[in-house]
């Protein structure tokens, strides 16, 4: 921002965790996060307290505006490989699709449902947000193949079905379709 002429401006964040049955704990050594991590409910407060903080207006709105053309130019979509980000291996993670009310893994398919077994939640497309942290930690493609195994599904045709249902771009025909993300749709 300082090649292009445009003032510091001040940068924070906060982590808000939208369950309220979260509990959030910090060691002694690590204060920060009581402060940088917050539920829902205190969110306001939160927000509230920044705007306190950086009352002084760092830029004017013509060098906002060029900073909004600067960012907007420079976009790049990120791709982290989070699990190696973590040190986290992928056999570690537990496959299948996560039950939205109890968050339980996995849930089974009966008669065009998913079923929790732990929490009895039934759901119709409780599979969609699984594919999309499938699509975050493993890869970013599927076959429908690799989806049976992942979703814990032995039919072909209800594979076929709800990665069709997806509206997922692919390549490829048969046993050789590849489905990619698209990321307008999950």
């Amino acid at each position: 921002m300082i090649e292009q002429k445009i003032p510091e401006i001040p940068i924070d964040y906060l982590v808000v965790i939208s369950n309220p049955q979260t509990i959030i704990r910090s060691t002694g050594s690590y204060s920060e996060a009581l402060e940088k991590v917050t539920t829902s409910s205190n969110f306001i407060n939160k927000l509230e307290a920044l705007e306190r903080l950086y009352q002084n207006e760092s830029v004017n709105s013509r060098e906002l505006k060029k900073l909004t053309k600067l960012l907007l130019a420079n976009n790049q979509e990120g791709n982290p490989d989070v699990l190696s980000q973590f040190n986290i291996s992928k056999d570690s993670l537990i496959e299948g699709v996560q039950c939205p009310n109890c968050f339980s893994i996995p849930m089974l398919r009966k008669y065009n449902k998913w079923f929790c077994p732990q929490c009895s939640n039934v759901s119709k497309d409780a599979h969609i947000p699984s594919i999309s942290d499938y699509f975050l930690l493993f890869d970013s493609t599927i076959t429908s193949k690799r989806f049976r195994t992942f979703t814990k599904i032995t039919s072909r045709s209800i594979s076929y079905r709800m990665l069709s249902s997806m509206d997922l771009v692919f390549t490829g025909d048969g046993k050789a379709r590849v489905y990619l993300e698209n990321r307008s749709k999950l």
